[in-house]
């Protein structure tokens, strides 16, 4: 018979990517087990690292006695949502296609709820794919206490490749092995956005403010008034003119900003996604300038003469200036204060309505090959939290269009006097890339 025993299985991993494809994990044990394991409720994920049995609902009584049930908790960049099922497997949602080779094993952690140590029967740790192939199968050497597991250089079956993955006992760091991309190194103010998979990014660096211009150079600051009267070829080269690795913001990295920044309960008016409006920053023309931003994010609402207060008047409680990502990182000015060019232009290849007034997604907009809507907007098939109802009542802005074969060069984000037209996913695609006005300027990224 089995004996039985509760474990909690902890991985994180300094990864990148958010986008999700599923796959299983089962956990191995060399030890029957007489009753039902219990199972962790999704709502108690993000608690201790070992909640109170008594909290916990108990397994159905009819599932079979040779089975297994892990409950399981898990944080990072790789790994979220998993689920306990009553099949010895853990179902969770894994962030790439293959178990990467900088996937931290070091921080996998099994242990027994009761004693805190590792399981004495547990033999193996298993990734398996939809088909049952294992992708990731670690061997686990007992006997370490606080959960630490230590293991046999595992090895990572991606496909028909077998990569062998570098000994995580090692008494070198993971930090010092799995280098996350710092954004403080770099001159001014950055922070670091998470790549999406939905839109074919790693992590990150974006500046934290719109462009200042110092001395023909972009830089990052808080102080004086963004950098505009820019078009895009010379906003392109602006950035490119900051080193290797620099770039003006592509349209993927836009979203992939945007797109988390909605997600995101604080972001919304009524302090939960969806509930209000995403803030549209500095958008009513009061006053008619873009303004300088402020070094204290909680100063992120303008007066009259541009400077920074910490709340708004009645009138203005949507123009709020800055987001927060899924990270804690504060960005000023998406929605607001300038237009900013991204590096997409295509003046043949055009969503739909082809018109030159501003048109709510619900018209509805529709997309087009090289710009499909889910590049537009995140979309409910490609982002769960989101509506497709939503529209510029929600703060999400609107879009301009323009004829076929016209302008094409694609402008992100509000201007100082858009009003209701403003949002962090507001665009326009009926300008060129020669276009310069004072409601238009950029920011830049970087990754190594």
């Amino acid at each position: 018979m089995f004996r039985s025993m509760t474990m909690f299985i902890l991985l994180t991993s300094c990864g990148k990517g958010s986008g999700f494809s599923s796959f299983d994990i089962m956990a191995s044990q060399s030890d029957a087990q007489e009753e039902q394991a219990t199972s962790i409720d999704e709502g108690q994920q993000e608690e201790a690292a070992a909640p109170a049995q008594d909290n916990m609902p108990q397994a159905d009584e009819n599932q079979n006695q040779d089975e297994v049930n892990v409950p399981v908790m898990v944080t990072g960049a790789l790994l979220a949502s998993c689920t306990s099922t009553s099949k010895q497997q853990v179902r969770c949602l894994f962030s790439t296609d293959t178990v990467p080779e900088d996937f931290d094993f070091s921080k996998i952690k099994i242990y027994d709820q009761e004693s805190n140590e590792v399981p004495s029967n547990l033999l193996t740790f298993q990734i398996i794919d939809s088909q049952g192939k294992p992708l990731l199968e670690i061997t686990v050497s007992t006997g370490s206490s606080i959960g630490q597991v230590a293991y046999n250089q595992p090895s990572v079956t991606n496909n028909q490749s077998t990569t062998q993955l570098p000994d995580t006992n090692s008494n070198t760091s993971t930090e010092e092995t799995n280098l996350a991309l710092d954004c403080s190194k770099l001159p001014g103010d950055w922070v670091l956005a998470p790549g999406d998979l939905d839109y074919g990014t790693q992590d990150f660096c974006v500046m934290k403010y719109e462009a200042k211009n110092g001395a023909g150079s972009p830089v990052s600051e808080a102080a004086g008034s963004p950098w505009a009267s820019i078009n895009q070829t010379e906003a392109i080269a602006a950035c490119a003119s900051l080193g290797s690795g620099y770039r003006l913001t592509s349209n993927e990295e836009w979203m992939t900003i945007t797109a988390n920044a909605a997600s995101i309960g604080s972001n919304w008016s009524g302090g939960e996604t969806g509930n209000g409006m995403i803030f549209i920053g500095h958008s009513d023309g009061d006053p008619n300038e873009a303004c300088p931003a402020d070094a204290d994010d909680s100063k992120s609402y303008v007066e009259s003469n541009c400077t920074g207060k910490i709340a708004g008047g009645d009138n203005e409680a949507n123009q709020k200036r800055t987001h927060t990502l899924s990270n804690g990182s504060v960005i000023w000015d998406l929605a607001g204060n300038l237009r900013e060019w991204t590096t997409y232009v295509n003046s043949s290849d055009k969503p739909k309505p082809r018109d030159d007034n501003y048109q709510e997604y619900t018209l509805p907009i529709t997309g087009s090959t090289s710009l499909p809507l889910s590049h537009l907007i995140p979309t409910r098939g490609v982002k769960g939290f989101w509506k497709n109802g939503w529209n510029s009542s929600q703060g999400i802005g609107q879009g301009r269009i323009g004829a076929e074969g016209v302008g094409g060069a694609l402008s992100r984000g509000g201007g100082f006097k858009g009003d209701n037209r403003n949002g962090i996913f507001r665009f326009r695609l009926d300008q060129g890339p020669d276009m310069v006005a004072d409601t238009i300027g950029f920011r830049c990224t970087y990754s190594e």
